[in-house]
């Protein structure tokens, strides 16, 4: 950002900067304009405008695509949403190695709520070689209908305090 007094003086410098690689000067508009006329794919149905308020909006009649050669980070200072309106939403880590960390930090309710449709035929699936669950609180299981715990080698339920009670 440069503040507009100083606006002269910044392009003189990136000018005077640029002459030792042939740099020009072109429109961003008119170099759309000639793509498309060529025939490119160009990035003129995508459009990147900040509002007064300070807000960076990405508009786009197509996919947007982001692709980086090192990390990348979305950063937002207040809570924030990522929206499929149609269609799955996936998060990916695909190194042997990586994992996919949701992480909560609210320290007196719930850090991580996952929020299934609650129609009956809704599922919450979780599919792991190994399933380990930790809490230095309880845990909580609630259901309307049956629970089913099915184990294909010896199991049990242990206790280290207090009584261990099947209905």
């Amino acid at each position: 950002y440069t503040p507009s007094n100083f606006a002269i003086n910044m392009m003189n410098l990136i000018w005077d900067s640029s002459q030792k690689y042939d740099g020009c000067l072109y429109g961003l508009e008119a170099l759309g304009a000639l793509r498309i006329e060529k025939g490119h794919v160009t990035g003129a149905e995508l459009a990147l405008k900040t509002t007064t308020s300070g807000e960076v909006d990405v508009t786009s009649a197509g996919a947007v695509d982001i692709n980086a050669t090192a990390a990348f980070t979305i950063d937002g200072a207040a809570a924030s949403a990522l929206t499929a309106s149609a269609g799955d939403l996936t998060l990916t880590a695909d190194a042997a190695d990586a994992k996919v960390v949701i992480k909560g930090d609210h320290t007196g309710a719930a850090a991580v709520h996952i929020d299934a449709n609650e129609n009956a035929a809704s599922i919450v699936d979780l599919d792991a070689g190994v399933l380990d669950v930790d809490a230095s609180g309880s845990i909580d299981f609630e259901a309307v209908g049956a629970i089913s715990i099915d184990a294909g080698a010896a199991s049990n339920l242990t206790t280290t305090s207090g009584a261990l009670t099947l209905d």
